[in-house]
């Protein structure tokens, strides 16, 4: 699990809302992907002050999600080894970006509307997932990267907040 700031135009009276951390407007699309590169969960336009990262404190210990141990261990320790194969597990989705950034340059922005951009945002979940399988004809294999509405496409959970 992972994020990325889609960048946008500045929204008007939008305030501070849609403006990131790393000083540009945007809006996040926070996703998981599997081993063979596939997004199985997305969710798309939360503002961009909103973190973009599953590191450390940003989200809760679940049953589901497990976060890194904090601090320095020692070498061989459980806690390294946990760390660094927790790090690795996630470069997966980072790597996922960097193809779906390359794959659709429009990703790079700015898109003109947050709206818009959830909008292309999802299509583009989708459509890496379609030239991911194989089915299209632009896959890119791993490693050649350079309110809300809950709809299922195919296989994928896409949630878009409205928020």
């Amino acid at each position: 699990i992972d994020g990325k700031h889609v960048p946008i135009q500045s929204p008007k009276h939008s305030g501070s809302e849609f403006f990131n951390y790393k000083g540009f407007y945007s809006i996040v699309l926070l996703a998981v992907c599997n081993a063979n590169y596939e997004v199985i969960y997305a969710d798309v336009g939360c503002q961009g002050r909103v973190s973009d990262g599953a590191r450390d404190k940003a989200f809760a210990m679940t049953d589901y999600l497990i976060r890194p141990f904090a601090g320095n261990h020692a070498p061989g320790s459980i806690e390294r080894v946990f760390n660094q194969r927790h790090s690795a597990a996630r470069s997966t989705i980072e790597n996922v970006f960097g193809i779906m950034t390359k794959r659709f340059r429009v990703l790079v922005g700015p898109i003109t509307e947050p709206e818009l951009a959830r909008l292309v945002v999802m299509t583009t979940v989708y459509l890496h997932n379609y030239e991911q399988v194989g089915e299209g004809d632009m896959a890119i294999e791993p490693g050649q990267e350079g309110s809300s509405s809950l709809i299922d496409l195919a296989g994928v959970r896409i949630r878009s907040s409205n928020q």
